[in-house]
């Protein structure tokens, strides 16, 4: 069976690479809270050098790093070392200096006023502080543009020291709060961000391969960067966040392999308890894996400068708030991934694909749950997987459905997965699958096995989930038992200025 399971997963990942658009490499994990359960690689690492795509491939994992500065924080928390609540500015004053933007006059100035309330910690790791990102918000680009505003990708103290576009507390807004949130742990840690991380995280749980300053070892199995042209071609570029930082940034600044992140995630998935020791407290990650948001919601994000970044909403028009740190669906999604589900996705702060989000959860019943596939046509999605604990009080109903409710239930996602292919013009492929049809009828039979599900908007990644069905059924179909993780990383590109 696990035999059988491998050939139909490196199948899809050979033919995510080969497949028109493509992508030039991937690497994918699995997981479940004891080890890895499948690894693959494919593709090359850059599409004009010869070294292959291999598992131990070393990515820059951009915002997939604010969750493991987010665990830094917790454990000052858990130590009695930082208040969530206090001031900010207690631990690090030049936060304090912030103002809030109210927009330019008429010769192009910044209109600055005080803020009604001080920045808290909290408010950092919750996005609410009142800080963005130059590519989603357009004050922070034309204060780029037109004042030189440094990009956080420069990873320096004047990156840093952008004005709050809302009063800190007011609403949700992605930005730079992580970083400044990293600060915080530096002044109460007394050493550098890396140095806190390394000892507190990396090392307990055997992640040997993060850092924020890449090494030449490690340069070398570094996967490259690629633009999208117009015609959809792909052209490597050449990046290199600094390798001696000025500030180890906290929301962006890692680089790591999906090997090392699975080992991080099985650590959220065991309750805090990693290989070498425990990392955080059980009741620590119980409360950090609430909605902290209250009523505040989660939103779009808009994509300000098109050669950069594209709007970007997971799980569009259902709401989403936030824990510590990572989004959590506030209701049951149309893929199957369950309300109260947490992730967040790794983005690049220099360039930001096409979200390719999808869900593929394997069958089993409400003692063990979550998800399936997911991954960005550029970078890693990173899901927690959802324990017996967590899916109690995700309220999943403990009877079966009557057929009516699961007839209701399967229509319900085959009329979204039609809506997705038809976007892309590939409606017709879904009907005219009859193993993914076959596939649908058996979810629906089983009542309670939810294993179907797509929320796509890359068209590679659809044809290749409708292989991928017929892979699987191929494989065992629903029999191969539950898998609680996927981690998918492709080689990074971004998308063509619209």
């Amino acid at each position: 069976m696990a035999t059988d399971f491998k050939a139909a997963a490196d199948a899809v990942l050979n033919r995510v690479v080969t497949s028109e658009p493509c992508v030039p490499g991937v690497v994918a994990m699995v997981t479940d809270p004891q080890r890895n359960i499948y690894e693959g690689a494919a593709g090359t690492r850059r599409l004009d050098r010869d070294a292959g795509m291999t598992t131990d491939t070393v990515f820059r994992i951009f915002s997939t790093t604010k969750a493991i500065t987010g665990t830094a924080a917790l454990q000052l928390v858990e130590e009695g070392k930082l208040d969530l609540d206090a001031p900010a500015k207690t631990y690090v004053p030049e936060i304090g200096e912030l103002s809030v933007i109210e927009g330019f006059d008429a010769h192009g100035e910044p209109k600055l006023r005080a803020p009604k309330r001080d920045v808290t910690t909290r408010m950092l790791l919750l996005h609410t502080a009142g800080l963005g990102y130059d590519f989603f918000n357009e004050h922070y680009n034309r204060l780029a543009q037109e004042k030189g505003q440094p990009s956080v990708v420069t990873a320096s103290k004047a990156s840093l020291m952008t004005p709050l576009l809302f009063d800190p507390g007011d609403k949700w807004e992605y930005g730079s709060n992580i970083d400044w949130c990293g600060q915080v742990i530096e002044a109460i840690a007394g050493e550098r961000l890396g140095e806190v991380l390394k000892n507190r995280i990396f090392e307990p749980l055997d992640m040997r391969d993060t850092t924020f300053e890449l090494i030449d070892a490690l340069r070398q199995r570094v996967a490259g960067m690629h633009a999208r042209n117009a015609d959809g071609s792909l052209t490597p570029i050449d990046f290199e966040l600094p390798s001696e930082p000025e500030v180890h940034m906290g929301g962006h600044g890692l680089y790591s392999t999906v090997g090392d992140y699975m080992r991080f995630i099985r650590m959220w998935l065991n309750d805090g308890s990693g290989a070498h020791g425990r990392v955080l407290k059980a009741e620590t990650v119980q409360t950090a894996e609430k909605n902290h948001l209250g009523d505040k919601k989660v939103t779009m994000l808009p994509g300000v400068i098109p050669s950069l970044s594209n709007d970007a909403e997971f799980f569009p028009g259902l709401s989403k708030s936030w824990a510590l740190t990572f989004m959590v669906n506030d209701e049951e999604a149309p893929t199957g991934r369950p309300a109260g589900a947490l992730g967040w996705g790794g983005w690049r702060t220099c360039s930001i694909g096409s979200i390719a989000g999808t869900v593929l959860a394997a069958s089993g019943p409400p003692r063990s749950y979550h998800s399936g596939i997911q991954c960005r046509s550029t970078d890693i999605w990173i899901s927690r997987p959802r324990s017996t604990r967590a899916c109690a009080r995700s309220r999943w109903p403990e009877v079966q459905e009557d057929q009516q409710s699961y007839r209701t239930r399967l229509g319900r996602t085959l009329r979204h997965a039609l809506l997705v292919m038809r976007r892309w013009r590939l409606g017709h492929r879904l009907v005219r699958c009859p193993s993914l049809l076959q596939q649908l009828r058996r979810i629906g039979q089983a009542r309670f096995e939810r294993a179907f599900g797509i929320a796509c908007q890359s068209m590679c990644m659809i044809k290749n989930l409708l292989i991928l069905f017929s892979d699987l059924k191929k494989a065992g179909g629903n029999r191969f038992g539950v898998v609680e993780h996927v981690g998918i990383r492709c080689a990074d590109h971004t998308p063509a200025p619209s």
